[in-house]
């Protein structure tokens, strides 16, 4: 309980403390996660990854922090311990968990994949567990659920923060006991099943607000892995850049565009919100787009542009200057193309634009832009 016998313990080896009266889940988490970090390769010790077994976008990385979490999925992947995914949306949670299960013994069973988000929580149930016939109005035949068709394979479960408290005990079973039963049936299935679950907000905060069940985050949470938001790996932008307009031109069937500097210099600087996600959808916008055989600042979408006019006003440089004008020409001259794309619409190009119409009227007072025919 003292400073000094706690740094004795520490230099002794102690990873982990545990207080009075303990928790026998919360125990066996942590002895779980010991058993697993001392099977990881020490921070920048040279270990062989098998690369070739990952999605290719998931190794497009020269950032410390990514090569980490890779080091981290290829161990884990030998394993069978249910892994809880951290990071902000769009970072490539479903990615690694992807990664995860292609690299495991479970490699040629189901992978399946359920947004609990995207799901109305009274129908989440049967889509997780299944139903059987007359369980319900409308339920004319049996219907597994998600854990039956990723039986002997593994589930992700997104979002999982969002799964109502009801729903929590039930999936705290399939963990304990490998069982569940379909709505509307006393018949017990049990299922062989590995998951891994995602979140990006804290589920401590949940469990404090009892949102979440805590015994059911430490089954959860046996070997959590972090994902590093885009402004934290800058340095991963140029590369995937060049991946995602290689992509997008394959799949056009054009040829492959070049970039100036001005548009890298403008995403080094962006703080992507929407993380990989959204360059990604970012570069497959401006590629569709772009009539050129490169992509120009032009081509940028108006509320990366809008966002990135503020920044240079804080800059007081030269090039800043010079920038903050070159982006203001090309917002006008994008903003009069899709005026004049959608007729004049101003609901439909506020929509294709990204932003609200009261903005888009004042952006039009703001550089005098009126009909080409007029």
């Amino acid at each position: 309980k003292s400073i000094k016998n706690t740094k004795k313990a520490l230099e002794l080896g102690v990873t982990d403390f545990i207080y009075k009266p303990f928790n026998r889940n919360e125990l066996t988490s942590i002895i779980e996660k010991v058993l697993f970090k001392t099977g990881l390769p020490k921070e920048g010790q040279d270990t062989y990854i098998d690369f070739t077994k990952f999605d290719i976008s998931s190794i497009i990385t020269q950032n410390p922090a990514m090569l980490k979490v890779f080091r981290e999925i290829n161990h884990i992947s030998k394993t069978d311990s249910s892994v809880l995914l951290l990071g902000e949306s769009g970072t490539g949670k479903e990615l690694a968990a992807r990664c995860i299960h292609n690299n495991s013994i479970r490699r040629e069973k189901p992978f399946v994949p359920i947004q609990c988000a995207a799901i109305p929580s009274e129908l989440l149930e049967s889509e997780l567990f299944g139903y059987v016939r007359g369980a319900f109005t409308g339920a004319q035949a049996d219907k597994p659920g998600k854990f039956e068709k990723a039986n002997t394979g593994t589930i992700f479960l997104d979002e999982i923060g969002t799964l109502p408290l009801e729903l929590q005990v039930k999936l705290l079973r399939v963990l304990q006991e490998h069982q569940f039963e379909r709505i509307g049936s006393n018949k017990t299935i049990d299922v062989d099943i590995r998951i891994i679950s995602a979140t990006n907000i804290d589920l401590r905060e949940l469990i404090k607000n009892r949102q979440f069940r805590e015994d059911l985050y430490y089954r959860l949470n046996v070997v959590p892995i972090v994902i590093p938001p885009l402004r934290e790996r800058k340095s991963d932008i140029p590369l995937l850049i060049r991946h995602f307009i290689k992509t997008f031109c394959k799949k056009a069937h054009v040829p492959e565009k070049n970039i100036t500097k001005d548009i890298l210099e403008i995403f080094m600087k962006y703080s992507w919100p929407g993380n990989v996600r959204e360059l990604e959808n970012t570069i497959e916008r401006m590629t569709a787009f772009s009539s050129d055989n490169y992509l120009s600042v032009k081509d940028i979408p108006l509320d990366i542009l809008t966002e990135m006019e503020e920044f240079f006003d804080d800059q007081g440089q030269d090039t800043a200057v010079f920038l903050k004008s070159a982006i203001k020409a090309f917002e006008r001259s994008y903003i009069l193309k899709f005026l004049e794309k959608y007729n004049w619409r101003l609901n439909i190009v506020s929509k294709h634009l990204g932003i609200h119409r009261n903005s888009l009227t004042a952006k039009i007072r703001k550089f005098n832009i009126k009909r080409l025919s007029d």
